[in-house]
């Protein structure tokens, strides 16, 4: 009996224990937690802090799991098991959570015995969180609750827990809240036993935050809000973290009914955290010790945290961890691009937040927005501006407030009549409101009243003294007095009658003027005017301040814009010089340099220039800007040069000589006139329609090209160009007014071009009359120049217009000759070639793809070939195959096919007798695949110049197999897809190409005119390309270096290779290097 009673005894003790309140949802399952005497809602940062405060799931980047052992009192302990999933958007959690109060163990009357639970209770938690921004979070839990005592009553519910977390983004300061086990509670049988919902509010401060040492400050306080007999508990925690590697904690927790303090550690091995917590409980005399595992499945290096956060969109948080990083930190360098990319995104953030502000006129608010933005991209210069726009609008705000605040003030004072005051509040108003139309009418009404007050008992103003009683001029004075006007503006102070003193400030007895500039020095009257009157004049004394100063005008020049010292028409230049003060002098007030020109001729220049003050051993650099007009003559020019100084000791004068120089004018002729009669039908851009025959004829239209010189000594000025007839059947196809010519250099050209027509029936003269009007600028130099055109004439060749003009005492301006030499053709002794050789002349420079520039000179090249080729080399005319832009099938039909070399080049040739020259200018291209060269023919597209291009290998491959006594092939192009007006191949780098035939034959001889990836250059002031105008003066003897008469294929190749080298590299800073395969000693032609 006596130990049936005992247990029932304990029985009832563990039964009101565990019902009291459900007492195993308040128990604290943190190990941490527990060891900072429950101070965690505003700690949270992991998975043990879930079912304290749910808004922590999303502050977490990693999968967490863990395992808490806690053992209670006596043989009763608890066990959880969590896990924690991180996501994109948000976090979730579940958590099971077992509690085992133990066994009893009952005796019965009959002696027998039986164990039995004394209670199980299981609670099961998910749990997700989200963050409303990158500082606040907000999560909630949704719980089963199952209860069961000894074994025979049992009860079940649903609860839930909410909960809000704000963590700075730097981490230093988090604040949390939580209401933990919201439901309806556990029922068993017929009692009720109510949950402990719980309101949490919890504060954390990081102390101390390094690398090697951290402090943490927490503070909790708890309340059940259900029973409101149960008081507040507080809570107390601190927390040291060595090298992230071990933790200390020590906590302590208070309310009305006990204290408790708590001790703990933990351990960070390779992710796996170990927690441990002491925990005595003096009540009942037991102590309980706490235990948790938790791992974390990712890397703890700051650059991977970082990583993680930006990808759940927590870029500030990235951004400030990225910025922790050292140089000696993994992923350092590249967080460097990171940061600065990061930074970018939020300031975009906080400037478009900011603009709303700015639009909404929440100007302080903007200002906060941009503010936070140019933390984040410092050198952003537009938010800058924004910021600073938002600033000057909020201060205009609050100018506008405070003008208002004076506006009421002001208008009160104008009721009251009192006009001093009013008068000083409506000037207030206009500082602040300079526009302010009201409080200038205001003000004029103010003083005109306070007038009209004070002429009827304003004394009259008197002058007792002046402090100091000598001053100089700009000095700040006292007049001392009575009966002035405190108004600053209804005081006037006049030195010697006339000349009035500005009033700083003004009261009753006393105003504060500024000495005015007067040219006095000594004794002068000194009066003031007031509404009461004006006063008795009084003697003040103006001195120079101190010493006097000694001003004296050194290093006097003269500078022109070309630097030639001589001030040419339309030039501009500079007379600077230094004005020095002696040291130990006194100082200069208001000093000034005057020039004065001595000759009134069409030169301008500064008058005055301001110079300042100029303090004694002081030196400052004067500039007077000078320019001639055109109308200037060639002269000496004079020009006197002074420094005034308002107390009079002005300086020594000095005069300047320079030269002037009368206007150098331009000199225009027409150097040469070409045209065009041919037809293109696939170009758009060239109106000629013609026979081609080089003859202008009825029925044609004819496009002329006018190239103009400049053979004077100065240049045209932004020149336009017209042209006119005056033959009433002409009619303009083309534009011919307002032809800009920019400014035209002595010795520089222009080409003008213009196309015209007169119908197929005409009967005027054959000469048609013309005008070229040259507008400049400048209309004194503006000229007509007349020219004429034939009817019927052959304009083949280049017709050189000679106008004689009058010799000039200058040396006389180079002109370009324009190739007009190669005209000449050398006498030929004897032809080396048999008069069965065959050449074959090929120039293409019009291409019908719009993308493939012209070869500009390619057709007068080919033109003048022709001509050497009978004239010196000695073909028949009548073998001649001439070529003007051929398309594929023109190459083919010449050199055939890969089936069938025979082509018409083939049937020309005596077999054994025959010499071949061939030549060729135009494009070439490569394959890009292959990098084999072609030609480029008219009709080619050079991205597919492998279809519709002629081989290079198929050209020589096919020459190979004529039975020929030799071959002279020479190619003006080069093959690696570049030009002088840029690339062929779309979107392609020049190519390295080697443009001769890998089968070469031994009585073949190769002339290019460049090398792997070079570029053929044009000779525009020869109007040829360089190479072939080199080649052709070759053939004129030039390259008959041993003057035997004799011109050998060694001859050219040293000529041409040295020349075109030279000038590529001296016009284009390019390589260009001509190459010859060959027999070097072979003669070509012997000269007369």
């Amino acid at each position: 009996m006596k130990g049936l009673i005992k247990i029932f005894v304990i029985l009832e003790f563990f039964v009101c224990l565990c019902f009291a309140e459900v007492r195993f949802l308040e128990e604290t399952m943190s190990v941490r937690e527990a060891s900072l005497g429950g101070a965690y809602c505003g700690v949270v940062n992991d998975i043990n802090g879930v079912l304290i405060n749910p808004a922590v799931l999303n502050y977490v980047v990693y999968p967490e799991v863990n395992f808490v052992y806690k053992k209670w009192l006596m043989d009763s302990y608890y066990n959880l098991v969590g896990v924690l999933v991180p996501m994109r958007q948000g976090g979730l959690s579940i958590t099971g959570l077992l509690f085992d109060g133990g066994d009893i163990e009952v005796n019965y009357l009959d002696g027998g015995t039986k164990k039995f639970k004394l209670e199980q209770d299981v609670v099961v938690s998910m749990a997700y969180g989200v963050n409303l921004d990158e500082e606040f979070f907000f999560g909630m839990s949704l719980k089963y609750v199952y209860s069961r005592l000894v074994e025979q009553y049992k009860a079940s519910c649903f609860a839930f827990d909410l909960g809000g977390l704000f963590r700075s983004i730097d981490n230093k300061i988090s604040l949390g809240i939580s209401l933990t086990n919201l439901g309806t509670g556990l029922k068993y049988k017929d009692v009720v036993e109510q949950l402990p919902t719980n309101l949490r509010i919890g504060f954390a401060f990081n102390l101390l935050e390094k690398r090697d040492l951290s402090i943490l400050f927490a503070a909790d306080t708890k309340r059940n809000i259900k029973n409101v007999n149960t008081d507040n508990l507080y809570s107390f925690g601190l927390e040291t973290q060595l090298y992230k590697l071990a933790y200390f904690r020590i906590g302590y927790k208070t309310s009305s009914l006990s204290q408790m303090l708590s001790l703990g550690f933990g351990l960070n091995v390779f992710s796996f955290y170990l927690d441990y917590a002491y925990l005595p409980l003096s009540s009942v005399d037991e102590i309980t010790h706490q235990l948790s595992l938790s791992f974390k499945f990712g890397s703890g290096k700051i650059y991977d945290v970082a990583e993680r956060y930006y990808k759940k969109g927590m870029k500030e948080r990235a951004y400030v961890l990225l910025k922790k990083l050292e140089p000696t930190d993994s992923g350092y360098f590249v967080a460097q691009k990171k940061i600065e990319k990061i930074g970018k995104e939020i300031a975009e953030k906080y400037v478009k937040s900011g603009k709303e502000f700015f639009d909404k006129s929440d100007w302080l608010s903007a200002i906060r927005e941009f503010e936070k933005a140019l933390k984040y991209d410092t050198q952003n210069q537009q938010i800058q501006e924004f910021l600073l726009q938002a600033k000057l609008n909020k201060e205009n705000e609050d100018k506008k407030i405070l003008a208002k605040e004076y506006f009421k003030r002001a208008q009160r004072a104008t009721e009251l009549e009192d006009w001093d005051e009013a008068i000083k509040l409506w000037k207030q108003v206009l500082e602040l409101e300079p526009t302010n139309t009201e409080a200038q009418k205001q003000l004029t009404a103010a003083r005109i009243s306070k007038k009209k007050k004070m002429y009827a008992y304003a004394s009259v103003p008197s002058i007792t003294r002046f402090n100091p009683t000598r001053a100089a001029v700009g000095t700040e004075i006292e007049i001392i007095g009575d009966n002035f006007d405190t108004d600053e503006e209804s005081n006037e102070v006049l030195f010697n009658n006339t000349v009035p003193a500005k009033v700083i400030k003004a009261e009753k007895n006393r105003l504060l003027v500024r000495v005015p500039n007067i040219p006095e020095i000594g004794p002068v009257m000194v009066k003031v005017r007031t509404y009461g009157g004006e006063s008795i004049p009084k003697i003040f004394y103006v001195v120079p301040p101190g010493k006097p100063p000694l001003l004296k005008i050194t290093n006097l020049n003269f500078f022109d814009s070309n630097g030639d010292k001589i001030l040419s028409a339309e030039e501009k230049g500079k007379i600077i010089f230094d004005v020095e003060n002696a040291s130990g002098a006194g100082k200069g007030f208001g000093v000034v340099a005057v020039a004065i020109l001595s000759k009134n001729i069409d030169v301008k220049l500064d008058e005055r220039v301001n110079i300042g003050d100029v303090e004694p051993g002081e030196k400052k650099t004067v500039e007077i800007n000078v320019s001639a007009g055109i109308d200037v003559p060639t002269t000496d020019v004079a020009i006197n040069i002074r420094v005034d100084e308002e107390t009079g000791f002005s300086s020594e004068p000095k005069q300047i000589v320079f030269k002037t120089e009368a206007v150098k004018p331009p000199v225009l002729e027409i150097a040469k006139i070409e045209i065009d009669d041919k037809f293109y039908p696939d170009r758009e851009d060239k109106l000629s329609v013609g026979n081609g025959d080089g003859i202008i004829q009825p029925g044609e239209s004819v496009e002329v090209m006018l190239t103009l010189i400049n053979k004077g000594l100065g240049a045209t000025k932004n020149s336009l160009a017209s042209v006119k007839t005056f033959s009433n059947e002409v009619t303009f196809r083309s534009k011919i007014t307002d032809i800009e010519l920019g400014n035209i250099m002595p010795g520089e050209w222009r080409e003008i071009k213009y196309t015209f027509s007169i119908p197929k029936i005409y009967s005027g003269p054959d000469v048609l009359k013309f005008a070229l009007n040259v507008l400049d600028e400048r209309k004194k130099f503006s000229v007509e120049i007349p020219f004429s055109l034939t009817i019927g004439k052959r304009y083949e060749k280049i017709e050189v217009v000679k106008i004689e003009g009058k010799p000039l005492d200058t040396k006389p301006v180079v002109v370009p000759t324009f190739g007009d030499e190669l005209l000449t053709l050398p006498t030929v002794q004897q032809h080396f070639v048999s008069q069965d050789a065959v050449g074959v002349v090929i120039g293409v420079k019009n291409y019908k793809h719009k993308d493939v520039p012209e070869v500009e000179y390619a057709l007068r090249d080919v033109s003048l070939v022709k001509e050497y080729f009978v004239n010196v080399i000695g073909i028949p005319k009548e073998n001649i195959i001439y070529l003007e832009n051929p398309t594929q099938g023109d190459f083919m039909r010449v050199f055939g096919t890969k089936d069938d070399y025979k082509g018409q080049l083939y049937h020309y040739v005596k077999p054994n007798k025959s010499d071949i020259f061939i030549y060729y200018t135009g494009h070439g291209a490569p394959d890009i695949e292959t990098k084999s060269a072609y030609f480029v023919p008219s009709d080619c597209h050079p991205n597919y110049v492998k279809l519709n291009g002629y081989s290079l290998d198929l050209f020589y491959e096919n020459l190979s197999k004529i039975p020929a006594r030799s071959i002279t092939v020479v190619i003006d192009a080069c093959f690696s897809g570049a030009s002088e007006r840029g690339m062929l191949i779309a979107k392609a780098s020049p190519l390295i190409v080697t443009p001769v035939t890998g089968k070469f034959i031994e009585n073949m001889n190769i002339f290019t005119s460049a090398s792997g990836d070079e570029i053929s250059s044009w000779y525009p002031e020869k109007r040829h390309s360089l190479f072939t105008y080199f080649f052709l003066r070759a053939l004129q003897g030039e390259a008959d270096k041993d003057k035997n008469k004799s011109l050998s294929f060694e001859e050219i190749e040293d000529y041409v290779k040295e020349n075109v080298s030279f000038l590529a590299r001296k016009m284009y800073g390019r390589k260009q290097t001509p190459k010859f395969i060959g027999d070097r000693n072979k003669i070509i032609v012997r000269y007369q």
